[in-house]
């Protein structure tokens, strides 16, 4: 096998790919002939390793001794602090702790410095800049995300095309073009907020930039705002969204190998990219590429069409020079055979396309959405700058840039803004020779980090307040301040943002148009907001990576050939151990959360939970750790614990859409109860919940059903002991097949009933050794749909005969035999023409309402929301498992309570005997005004919640809470953690004491101190009904028995099972990823001993 043997010169930088090959190979091929060189590739590999991670940083680098933070993980220095750390904030407490000379060294000991002097900063942006350029990995990016235009060229085609660009953001040009007048009407086309409403404003301000740049610079109507498809700001969005540090990571990586820009800015690699999704950690580089490449094919389109147009090339006048006049005109010198100005080839136009596209519209959208943050936390700034605005529109309601130029309060807002929170908070350079910079001998291929926040807000320039938000520091400049390098929001020196006067225009003429019509404040209370650590594209600064410094590889690659089998083998053990070691322990932006130890590798916390009681351990560990917990179980899958307030309403209420149910979950529970209400999301969630809504508005339930169960003779008999959750299991599901369906179940007084009998096998099977078989086979390709065939019941008898799926083969005939009598009961009411042809008040149960939908489908869809067979079928299965164990469990636990609490007991039958003495069936209005009914009720769903946690995943990566969040990260709705925190509800929070509801707690929240209903659009729509039922029925029994202990010292814990809810799902998995959670349905069925106190 021949091979390429990379030269043999020393070099700064590990070779990841050569290592890789290296010791993978030594591993699977240790004696064959044609893998000989893999010994030497794994001993120079290691040679290479060691020389990085230690002998560089701890004893050879000229710069050990250069104050800075410790040097931290070899392998990854302060990279993860940076990257966990709000932007630019790490680098501004290295600067206050070691001064204004720092040394950080991040990935493979790779050493950055930080200079804050002025006279270094003239230096190395100024004065010496040819040798202080952009590193080569930084240019390739930006060439690929945004062409090699203007951010990228260096030396003398830097000052040429700077050149010719610079007539196009000269004031007179800018004035000529009305600029103003531009984003005024653009401003008043757009879809503004409504009074009083949340609006993201980042979103709108980037949309609203785009459309400005396009129409100003290009002559192109984007119109993003108005059209939310809008294919150019559809493509921007994607790659804004995925540019994180981990992703940015990978894309480096590519980036860094030997042809790795030619191959994804190549249309092989956008038509093939789905086979690099395929690839681990390449997923999201596989949607960089998509979006890249949209953008270049709209940016060719915009040009033939500014080609095609003659008058471009002959109109030479003031109003013609806009960038993409100056691009036609340098075309047409190219042309013309390079006579006459600045020439210029197809693939450089549209280069400087693409880079005044993503430099020209997202810095200053960053910019404006600061502004408009510091100003709605700063009121009397905002009506201080309307209050100057208001004479000048009034006086013209279109001003131009001259008016404007002279308000004194927006210049000190807009600079001030870009001074606290510049849209680019760092840029990087690296040293192209080995020179003393400060008095610190600097090695060439040194990264220097410009820290242009930390300059901005540099207490010894601009006072003890550096960091605050005060406009009127510009009405009085410090007496240290520099014109240049105290404030570098736009650079300095030939690489200085072009488009700096341009952008400070468009700030202060979007600013001027909303303050003057709108008031900004922040969504909601104590609303903290951060920036995220990623990739911004500014003029000035080309990009900025948080963390990440270039990885150079050889110059020649290594070429093998592997064998099929060693190359899977390879890539299976490299997954495994990165899943469960480097993962977790190294490489997870969680890493650092608190939260228990990591545990066994293989199963993380997994254990812990489920061989506990039911939340117990989330509460001991949101005790021990804080409101915020990072948990880990099998094979290095983490989960995240938010129990503050404000987290909850961000999960499951402001950003809902963007932390769905996990797919796994979708798909067990299609199985269970049917693709109903549970499952649907967006639009169609919507619209089903509109519908099922008048089945569960406040109606009177049926008392007689009530009434002739609490006389039934199995509870009648004087001192016997029963089994409270098994009764009450057959109680809820007679009420909900007769109320909602129309159905007699009957299941007390027929043990045999079918679907009685089924349910009963299907919950006894739901622990979490059972289930396990069935998550595997759900998890397989196809997995679903051969579990809910026919084929499957009817050859379950071949799935009981495989080692641990004797359970599973139960499941399926529960199952099977639940959809079939759902089926049956279907069929019943649909040829009861009186339910669907009656639309009263009586006939609003579920049952009428899903017969009328489906008349609706069957009419083609008139007469209101449509639903097929099938669907009808699923929202069957969804209220019977939904309606009755979880109002099942709740009263199990709640007459648990109230037999080891006897003076709450007599309490509450003292308030009922009235009622019930007057009215034997009394109504639910009577019953709602029974003050310590209510607080019984309140009080056992927050003890013992019929559902303590459920799961939600984060469709992107977000910060909650301060964390970033990686996306696809499950997160834990504690609900049983929530409802006992002590920080609200006190010491005695675990305690049941129905008193606590007479006088709730001062930091008590309607909504996110109590969660067992859940929030937000999928809180529990049968919530009302729920409650009514439960305390019809504890009326019922509370006012004719006496409950207690069955016997002495008796214990009751929650069995570790799978409950189904409306508020919450199925919350256990095996396969995937760790998902565990228990209904409190008490593990020995809850044995109580029962003593009449009314007459028969």
């Amino acid at each position: 096998m021949s091979s390429t043997i990379p030269n043999s010169q020393p070099t700064r930088f590990i070779e990841p790919i050569y290592v890789f090959y290296g010791l993978i190979g030594n591993v699977f091929c240790p004696r064959s002939k044609l893998c000989r060189p893999h010994a030497f590739c794994t001993v120079y590999a290691v040679y290479l390793i060691i020389r990085r991670l230690f002998l560089w940083p701890y004893l050879l680098s000229p710069l050990r001794n250069v104050p800075g933070p410790p040097l931290g993980n070899p392998l990854w220095g302060q990279s993860p602090h940076i990257i966990r750390s709000e932007t630019g904030i790490p680098q501004r407490e290295w600067v206050k702790k070691y001064g204004p000379v720092v040394r950080v060294v991040g990935p493979v000991g790779i050493e950055r410095m930080i200079f804050m002097n002025p006279e270094v900063l003239h230096q190395i942006l100024v004065k010496d800049w040819l040798d202080y350029p952009r590193p080569v990995f930084l240019k390739n990016i930006l060439g690929l995300v945004t062409g090699h235009g203007l951010l990228t060229v260096t030396g003398n085609a830097h000052r040429q095309m700077r050149k010719a660009m610079n007539p196009a953001f000269s004031i007179p040009n800018l004035m000529a073009r009305n600029l103003v007048d531009i984003i005024k009407t653009k401003i008043e086309n757009a879809s503004q907020p409504e009074k009083g409403k949340e609006i993201l404003v980042y979103d709108w301000m980037s949309k609203v930039t785009l459309d400005i740049i396009c129409q100003t610079a290009f002559g192109y109507k984007a119109d993003s705002l108005h059209n939310p498809h809008n294919e150019l700001a559809e493509a921007y969005e994607l790659l804004l969204s995925l540019q994180s540090g981990p992703n940015l990571a990978r894309f480096i990586l590519l980036v860094s190998l030997p042809g790795g820009p030619r191959f994804l800015a190549s249309d092989w690699a956008y038509y093939h990219r789905h086979w690099l999704a395929k690839v681990p950690f390449l997923s999201a580089t596989s949607k960089l590429v998509d979006a890249m490449y949209r953008i270049r094919k709209l940016s060719v389109q915009m040009l033939k069409d500014k080609m095609n147009d003659s008058h471009l090339f002959e109109n030479d006048t003031g109003a013609k020079r806009d960038i993409m006049s100056i691009l036609v005109r340098a075309r047409k010198v190219e042309l013309d055979g390079g006579k006459g100005d600045y020439a210029m080839s197809d693939r450089a136009m549209m280069d400087q396309v693409l880079t005044f596209l993503g430099a020209g519209h997202e810095t200053t959208a960053s910019g404006l959405t600061w502004t408009l943050w510091h100003l709605s936390n700063n009121l009397e700034s905002q009506r201080r700058l309307r209050s100057e605005l208001a004479p000048i529109f009034a006086d013209n309601p279109r001003p131009d840039y001259r008016t404007l130029k002279d308000l004194q309060w927006l210049d000190c807002v807009v600079m001030e803004s870009l001074r606290v929170m510049p849209p680019v908070p760092l840029t990087v350079r690296v040293a192209a020779k080995t020179e003393y910079i400060d008095g610190v001998l600097i090695p060439k291929g040194t990264l220097f980090w410009i820290p242009i926040r930390i300059v901005n807000t540099w207490k010894k320039i601009w006072g003890e307040d550096a960091e605050e938000f005060n406009p009127a520091r510009w009405l009085n400049l410090p007496k240290d301040y520099h014109p240049t390098f105290s404030m570098l929001s736009f650079i300095a020196g030939p690489h200085a943002c072009i488009g700096k006067t341009m952008a400070i225009i468009e700030m202060k003429a979007v600013l001027a148009a909303l303050i003057v019509n709108f008031e900004f404040e922040p969504a909601y209370f104590g609303q903290v907001a951060k920036p995220a650590a990623a990739i911004t594209i500014s003029k000035s600064t080309s990009i900025f990576v948080s963390s990440f410094a270039s990885v150079r590889l050889f110059e020649r690659p290594i070429t093998y050939r592997w064998h099929a089998t060693s190359s899977q083998e390879a890539y299976l053990i490299c997954r495994v151990l990165y899943h469960i070691l480097l993962w977790p322990y190294l490489l997870s932006p969680l890493k650092n959360v608190p939260g228990p130890p990591l545990g066994n590798p293989l199963w993380g916390q997994t254990s812990a939970m489920v061989s506990r009681e039911a939340g117990i351990p989330q509460q001991e560990w949101v005790a021990k750790h804080g409101p915020v917990v990072r948990v880990v179980g099998p094979v290095g899958i983490e989960r995240m614990i938010f129990t503050k307030p404000e987290a909850l309403h961000q999960i499951l209420v402001r950003d809902w859409l963007d932390y769905p149910r996990p797919s796994y979950l979708k798909n067990i529970l299609g199985l269970v109860t049917g693709y109903g209400l549970l499952t649907v999301t967006g639009n169609d969630h919507r619209q089903m919940r509109k519908v099922m809504n008048p089945a569960f508005s406040i109606s009177n339930l049926m008392a007689q059903i009530l009434e002739a169960e609490i006389n039934n003779q199995e509870i009648s008999q004087n001192g016997k002991e029963i089994n409270v959750y098994d009764w009450m299991s057959k109680v809820t599901l007679d009420i909900i097949c007769e109320t909602a369906f129309g159905y007699k179940a009957d299941s007390l007084h027929n043990p045999e009933n079918e679907l009685a009998k089924a349910y009963e096998l299907l919950l006894s099977l739901q622990t979490g050794v059972n289930f396990a078989g069935f998550m595997v086979l759900v998890s397989l390709p196809g997995g679903p749909r051969l579990l809910a065939s026919d084929w499957a019941y009817h050859h379950r008898h071949w799935i009981a005969n495989i080692p641990f799926l004797f359970p599973t083969s139960q499941l399926i005939d529960a199952m099977y035999r639940i959809r079939k009598l759902s089926a049956r009961m279907l069929e019943e009411k649909m040829r009861d023409s009186n339910m669907v042809l009656n639309d009263s008040d009586a006939k609003r149960d579920i049952m009428s309402i899903l017969v009328r939908a489906r008349k609706a489908e069957l009419d083609g869809g008139k007469g209101g929301y449509a639903m097929s067979d099938r669907a009808m079928m699923d929202q069957v299965l969804t209220f019977l498992g939904a309606g009755h164990e979880t109002t099942a469990s709740g009263l199990t636990w709640t007459l648990w309570h109230l037999s080891n609490n006897l003076e709450y007991q007599r309490r509450l039958r003292d308030e009922i005997s009235p009622v019930y003495a007057e009215n034997s069936r009394p109504e639910y209005r009577t019953l709602k005004d029974l003050q310590w009914l209510d607080c019984v009720v309140m009080e056992s769903l927050r003890l013992m919640p019929p559902v303590p946690v459920t799961v939600r995943e984060a469709a992107k990566t977000d910060y909650i809470d301060g964390v970033l969040v990686p996306k696809g990260t499950l997160l834990d709705i504690s609900i049983r953690v929530v409802n006992t925190w002590k920080k609200i509800w006190g010491e005695d929070a675990e305690k049941f004491n129905p008193a606590r509801w007479l006088n709730l707690p001062p930091n008590y929240h309607h909504t996110y101190s109590m969660l067992s209903f859940i929030a937000g659009p999928h809180a529990c729509i049968g919530k009302t009904m729920s409650i009514i039922e439960m305390k019809y029925i504890l009326a019922a029994l509370i006012v004719n028995f006496e409950f207690e202990p069955a016997f002495a010292g008796q214990v009751a814990k929650p069995v570790n099972a799978i409950t189904i809810s409306e508020s919450s799902r199925v919350l256990w998995y095996f396969n995937r990823l760790t998902a565990f959670s228990w209904p409190t349905e008490p593990s020995d069925g809850m044995p109580l001993r029962v003593r009449r106190v009314s007459p028969l």
